[in-house]
């Protein structure tokens, strides 16, 4: 096989290894939201403190994200990546026998912290791995977190409210399964390894995020990523509740949370293949466009067929829109400091998770109605997608080595 033949196929195979822990972490990802009705039913919870329990995975996802990010310039995407998912593998685990609302709290934060440092992880590799189809490669890997939650919404439409506890088992056991595999077959990043015979960095790794003309780039992404996944974390956390609320069961309700993983999946592998095949600002218009006529529509529909209709549409123009900034981010930064500001914006995505159920609660335990909630949204993704757009015609966007 020639060298580049043989390139082509470690870059894959990378993807590959990316996609299969990105699965596994999509699996936990949705687990707080479909064990929610359980949870609150043992435990007592009133509305706040589950929200609270759902927003507390992404409250250490955005530390996980930042310090993850931060560790891989320093000692390698793999090492951190095994790391991270052994901490979430063992922490889901724990979910399962936390005794009250404080320990929950406290699983649930660590838990986070594991798969905040794998996706800041995931997207380096897989973009590092694949320059040449870099949006198809984040694609496919981003991929795997809806194809996990889609797992864990079919586990949550058989089993019943005190059964909860199966979701953080599968949750738990899937990536501790997987981290021998990668300790073995994957690859570290050739970038990253080319990177380390370089002259050694000087000063601050995240104070370089915001020097040479990357200060205006770095704000904008993050306050894309931070009402992006506000919108997204809304729906997946609180859309099983909801759904509840409006008098679905809990089969009916799991059923239709699934369309928004299998929407994912499609807008995902979808527009990664555009982002490879049309100008980027294009596919990116489109994507937050749809994202907001979708996520309106979800806030005004009612019964089965409209709500799964809309659930599907919200899952595949969010996630896209997602998509977009995360393979937007690795184009902004050079080796030496990209795992560094893939990790600080994923982790500004995850307080605005962090803040959207958390906030939400607090609204629904007011009186205010799901649909009211949903639609508060809608401005900040208006906001998002107008920041991406500017990312993307400043002249400095592009892939820096």
């Amino acid at each position: 096989m020639s060298a580049s033949g043989t390139s082509r196929t470690q870059s894959m195979l990378t993807v590959a290894f990316c996609v299969l822990a990105a699965l596994a972490e999509g699996i936990d990802l949705q687990s707080a939201g479909i064990a929610a009705p359980g949870v609150a039913m043992e435990f007592g919870f009133a509305k706040p403190q589950v929200g609270n329990y759902v927003s507390f995975s992404i409250l250490g996802l955005l530390f996980g994200a930042a310090i993850g990010g931060w560790l891989a310039d320093r000692v390698g995407r793999k090492t951190v990546l095994l790391w991270s998912l052994a901490i979430f593998g063992v922490f889901s685990l724990a979910t399962a026998w936390a005794w009250d609302y404080p320990s929950m709290l406290a699983i649930r934060f660590l838990t986070g912290l594991g798969l905040g440092g794998a996706m800041a992880n995931l997207v380096a590799l897989s973009s590092e791995a694949a320059p040449d189809y870099q949006g198809t490669a984040v694609g496919l890997v981003y991929m795997g977190l809806p194809l996990g939650s889609t797992i864990t919404a079919l586990i949550g439409a058989v089993i019943t409210p005190p059964e909860w506890r199966t979701v953080f088992y599968v949750g738990g056991l899937v990536p501790l399964i997987v981290v021998p595999l990668l300790a073995f077959a994957l690859p570290e990043s050739a970038a990253f390894q080319n990177s380390r015979t370089r002259a050694p960095e000087t000063g601050s790794r995240l104070g370089a995020l915001f020097q040479e003309g990357r200060a205006a780039t770095t704000a904008l992404l993050w306050i894309g990523f931070f009402f992006v996944q506000l919108a997204i974390y809304l729906v997946i956390n609180w859309m099983p509740t909801l759904l509840r609320d409006q008098g679905f069961d809990q089969s009916q309700a799991s059923t239709i949370q699934s369309f928004f993983s299998i929407g994912s999946m499609l807008g995902t592998v979808g527009f990664g293949l555009l982002l490879d095949r049309f100008a980027r600002r294009n596919v990116a218009m489109v994507a937050f466009l749809l994202a907001i006529v979708a996520q309106f529509t979800l806030a005004h529909v009612t019964g089965f067929y409209p709500v799964a209709l809309a659930v599907f549409a919200a899952g595949t123009f969010l996630v896209a829109a997602q998509l977009i900034l995360l393979s937007t981010a690795p184009l902004c930064y050079g080796v030496t400091i990209r795992g560094t500001g893939v990790g600080a914006a994923v982790a500004a995505g995850r307080f605005g998770g962090y803040i959207g159920p958390t906030a939400a609660g607090y609204l629904l335990a007011s009186g205010i109605g799901g649909n009211i909630v949903l639609f508060a949204s809608v401005p900040g993704l208006l906001l998002a997608g107008i920041t991406t757009l500017v990312i993307l015609f400043r002249p400095r966007t592009g892939y820096q080595t």
